[in-house]
């Protein structure tokens, strides 16, 4: 005989409780993921070696990357080369420190497009109940906007500089050469070139004799033989003298073999013209290598405000 057992009104209270409870957190849950994946920063699991075991959504949308692929590589796999060993060093200070450490990282991140975004990761370490490390929990967010208005700042204050510089130097009497050598020197850190070149227009001769050469990391050279530019070339400095206004080139572009040569060694070059009155008297060149990128938006204006400069020095001689 079967023996039935009466659970009572108490009983079924507390499954309907329960079952309640259960309904409330998985609720939540759900909330928290729609959250997670939506929030404009990206959520990490890392293993305590640095690897990838979960990524939201913000982190594919900062570099493109969908989560499965970057389960199982390294963080630092993900950086710029350059920023690889700052984030293994910063890592492994993570994981030595004891409690409540944190650490915030800004580095490089690869893009899925080959670019790189400047990202911003802040880091802690995650312990079971025993106090062993399980894994680094952290947050990562896009910064690269706001790193390239901070750089375009800084960038803006150093042309500024050494613009005022050049105008130093006019006013103290260079002229010529030594004049050019200033400009060159000045122009060549403030624009982030590989070099930048000055070209006189010649009288009559089939090429523009390249008069000053300021490279990076080096003092100017005057004269600077070799790099003088054929006019009836398809240079940025031959294109300038020819008609008078600034010229951009990607030399990769180039159909003449003055400017397939000038592609290896430089990817740009942005030549502006320099003027006495209505008569161009050369130009003022930035170049940049292949590894550089191409000139920055303002690299146009600064050279325009260089050339007017020497120009005005043109008319005092």
């Amino acid at each position: 005989m079967a023996t039935v057992i009466h659970t009572g009104d108490a009983a079924h209270g507390d499954i309907d409780t329960t079952m309640e409870r259960l309904r409330d957190e998985v609720a939540a849950s759900r909330s928290l993921a729609a959250l997670a994946a939506n929030a404009p920063d990206g959520l990490v699991r890392l293993t305590p070696q640095g690897r990838f075991l979960h990524v939201t959504p913000g982190v594919e949308r900062a570099v493109g990357w969908r989560p499965e692929v970057l389960s199982g590589r390294s963080l630092a796999s993900l950086a710029h080369p350059d920023d690889r060993p700052g984030i293994e060093e910063r890592l492994a200070r993570l994981i030595a420190a004891g409690d409540g450490a944190t650490e915030r990282l800004t580095f490089r991140a690869r893009r899925v497009d080959a670019r790189h975004a400047w990202l911003e990761a802040s880091l802690r370490l995650e312990r079971d109940p025993d106090g062993t490390v399980t894994g680094i929990v952290g947050v990562v967010r896009d910064v690269h906007d706001r790193h390239e208005a901070a750089a375009a700042d800084r960038r803006r204050t150093s042309q500024f500089a050494a613009l005022a510089r050049v105008g130093r130097a006019i006013a103290a009497g260079a002229e010529g050469h030594a004049l050019h050598a200033a400009i060159a020197g000045e122009l060549v850190e403030a624009l982030g070139a590989r070099a930048v070149l000055v070209h006189a227009a010649p009288a009559d001769a089939p090429a523009a004799p390249c008069t000053v050469a300021a490279w990076r990391d080096a003092p100017a050279e005057v004269p600077a033989p070799g790099l003088d530019e054929p006019l009836d070339g398809d240079g940025c400095v031959a294109l300038a003298l020819a008609t008078g206004s600034p010229a951009a080139v990607a030399f990769a572009d180039c159909a003449g073999d003055h400017g397939r040569g000038l592609a290896l060694m430089w990817a740009h070059g942005l030549a502006v013209p320099v003027r006495r009155g209505d008569a161009v008297e050369g130009t003022i060149t930035a170049v940049y290598g292949h590894e550089d990128g191409p000139p920055a938006e303002d690299a146009a204006r600064v050279l325009a405000f260089a050339a007017e400069l020497a120009g005005l020095a043109c008319a005092r001689e």
